[in-house]
């Protein structure tokens, strides 16, 4: 499994990322597919990890679940930055060349 690290819900895996033939998936895209991968990988983990499969299982779970608040702060940032930059319109991507002024 490959973790791609962003400050964003997004958890991609892939079999053997090293190999031509194969894909990454999605697992997760928003928050709460993201706290509900971190409830299953919670549920599917051994209660005393012996094998270093399973310490490597536990490790995954501690580092997903540090980075929600770090995933909640970025998603405000985000949706803040989504509000009105001008008095006259409202936009997603920045900047934006209006008519009569430079949003930045």
């Amino acid at each position: 499994m490959v973790l791609i690290y962003s400050e964003s819900p997004r958890v991609y895996v892939s079999t053997n990322p090293w190999k031509v033939t194969s894909t990454f998936q999605t697992v997760s895209s928003t928050r709460e597919e993201y706290a509900a991968l971190i409830e299953k990988l919670k549920a599917s983990a051994p209660i005393k990890p012996k094998s270093k499969v399973e310490f490597a299982h536990q490790n995954l779970i501690l580092a997903l679940g540090g980075r929600l608040e770090a995933i909640d702060k970025e998603s405000t940032v985000s949706f803040s930055r989504g509000i009105f930059c001008s008095p006259c319109h409202l936009v997603d991507i920045l900047p934006v060349i209006c008519m009569t002024h430079t949003c930045l």
